[in-house]
């Protein structure tokens, strides 16, 4: 924590083993995430700014449930009380993210 100024852990549910179950389980999978890096970083000046998936790795879903899913990793980040996050879709599809945002 000393040398660094930031981390960016990528909070992505759909990554988590078949099985967890992902739609029911993405705020909590990310609040706890972030929660426990930030008890590891506690008293240093580390900021932590989540990456949050716009897409699912593993689980299909249509469009209003991904909405839902970046709305669900996006009150998870404020909840837990971090720096801020990014989205990042490989394939460079952020529409989903941009109706989660109201735009």
């Amino acid at each position: 924590a000393p040398y660094v100024d930031a981390k960016c852990p990528m909070v992505y549910p759909s990554l988590y083993p078949a099985g967890y179950n992902i739609p029911s389980q993405v705020y909590h999978s990310v609040l706890h995430s972030l929660k426990a890096l930030k008890r590891q970083l506690r008293g240093s000046n580390v900021k932590i700014y989540a990456y949050i998936e716009v897409y699912s790795y593993r689980y299909r879903m249509g469009f209003a449930r991904r909405v839902r899913y970046i709305n669900d990793e996006i009150r998870a980040v404020k909840d837990a009380g971090v720096d801020g996050w990014y989205a990042w879709s490989p394939r460079n599809r952020y529409q989903a993210l941009y109706r989660a945002l109201g735009r």
